[in-house]
């Protein structure tokens, strides 16, 4: 079981036998709110339109926000799947 440890105001796992950390929001994730309605995209920018969420959902999201192909940030929502930023309340 890796310990919680807190490096200059952000939380870490430390990985057990060694001096490795992983950021806790990497595991674990955040939830955040769509403001509005919004598709899912893969790691090129391409939409997924199998893949849409409705206004006010939440999703859990990982890591912080990516640039993707198309110059835009995104959120990691999953393998190879991602949701624009700007559809997020702030």
């Amino acid at each position: 079981m890796p310990s919680i440890v807190k490096i200059k105001d952000k939380t870490y796992y430390k990985l057990a036998d060694n001096n490795h950390y992983v950021k806790i929001i990497n595991i674990a994730g955040k939830k955040r709110t769509l403001r509005h309605k919004a598709y899912a995209y893969n790691s090129k920018a391409e939409k997924n339109f199998l893949k849409k969420f409705a206004e006010g959902e939440d999703l859990i999201t990982y890591g912080s926000q990516v640039t993707l192909k198309d110059g835009k940030k995104y959120y990691q929502i999953g393998k190879e799947s991602y949701v624009r930023a700007s559809n997020f309340v702030r």
